[in-house]
């Protein structure tokens, strides 16, 4: 009983992830957002207007990478010069296992 239980709650959410999904497409939200303007979604549009619709949503999203790639790109710079800072302190006196010879 349980386990019948536990399948349908596992179906429930696969179903709402596939619709996730589904309503996410930039094609499909385009369409759903015709439909919801009272528009046919389905009707022969000139290819242009659907394509400049799916361009713009995907410079939209290629602006949002590049912004969140700048980002971390800022902070392992920041990282970096960190660690430089670390290595060149002219005031660290400790010996380098590499330039001391024992022998």
């Amino acid at each position: 009983r349980s386990s019948d239980l536990a399948y349908k709650e596992q179906i429930k959410r696969e179903c709402v992830l596939t619709a996730t999904s589904i309503l996410n497409n930039p094609i499909v939200k385009s369409r759903y957002e015709q439909y919801a303007k009272g528009e046919n979604p389905f009707e022969i549009v000139e290819p242009s207007e659907e394509a400049q619709v799916v361009v713009e949503e995907s410079n939209e999203q290629t602006e949002e990478a590049n912004e969140q790639n700048e980002e971390a790109n800022e902070e392992v710079e920041e990282n970096e010069e960190t660690i430089e800072e670390d290595i060149t302190d002219p005031n660290d006196f400790t010996a380098d296992i590499t330039s001391t010879d024992e022998n």
